[in-house]
């Protein structure tokens, strides 16, 4: 019922504009309000897309952030053929395991293929990074589908297809852990082989992150006994023989 009266009266305004000699809307000012109304439909269509992937992925995105929308739209549409029952929870109760397990099967250290699965998502298999990054190991589109990962947001698939694209990384830069890592970040071609390693400090923040958590924590050694201070050989089970 309102927007039959919102319509009558229009009409009604109309009628009385033409009866008394009122200018119709010229070319040129419905051009300008199907701009604003294109822009307006744009910007619905933006606030969707990052309002999903707050909501869904658990990024802090902008809402009106115009950056990587494609990407955030796939990974949307991803997470959606993922099922309706997993969209607000996880399918594994230990999603680590499957990275432990991909690391075994390529032959990747276990704790460095831990540490980026850690950082990139903290073992959130239905995370989505503001750049579009899906599930586990945080996977681009554009990678996955190089790397033919069927469902981005289920842990097993997710965690081989990540771990598998960073043993390619360290064969790539020869072992180097730290180019293979920083490459996992930056992207594969942003990194040399070879020569002086300029990062951007992004970058570089979470290579360091990554490698720090990834090297085996050493055991703190305890202090000699007081009174204690013989050298190797001469503790209290090697006493000096006696003349």
């Amino acid at each position: 019922m309102r927007w039959a009266k919102y319509l009558e009266r229009r009409i009604a305004r109309a009628s009385l504009l033409r009866g008394m000699g009122g200018r119709r809307t010229s070319p040129k000012q419905r051009l300008v309000r199907l701009g604003y109304g294109l822009v307006f439909v744009a910007c619905c269509g933006v606030a969707a897309i990052n309002a999903g992937v707050r909501v869904a992925g658990g990024a802090q995105v902008f809402i009106y952030s115009p950056f990587y929308l494609r990407e955030k739209a796939h990974a949307l549409a991803a997470l959606a053929l993922h099922g309706p029952a997993h969209l607000f929870g996880a399918c594994d109760g230990a999603p680590n395991k499957h990275v432990r397990a991909a690391a075994k099967k390529y032959r990747v250290p276990v704790a460095l293929a831990e540490a980026v699965a850690h950082h990139e998502s903290t073992f959130n298999s239905h995370a989505i990074s503001h750049a579009g990054a899906m599930g586990l190991m945080q996977i681009m589109p554009d990678t996955a589908e190089h790397l033919d990962l069927g469902d981005p947001f289920d842990p097993e698939e997710n965690a081989e297809a990540g771990v598998r694209y960073l043993k390619w990384l360290l064969r790539r830069y020869d072992g180097d852990t730290r180019r293979a890592v920083a490459a996992y970040n930056l992207g594969p071609y942003a990194v040399p082989k070879q020569g002086v390693l300029r990062l951007p400090a992004e970058t570089r923040l979470y290579t360091e992150r990554v490698l720090a958590r990834a090297e085996p924590k050493k055991e703190p050694t305890s202090p000699p006994a007081p009174g204690n201070t013989a050298g190797p050989g001469r503790g209290r089970g090697s006493a000096a023989p006696r003349r």
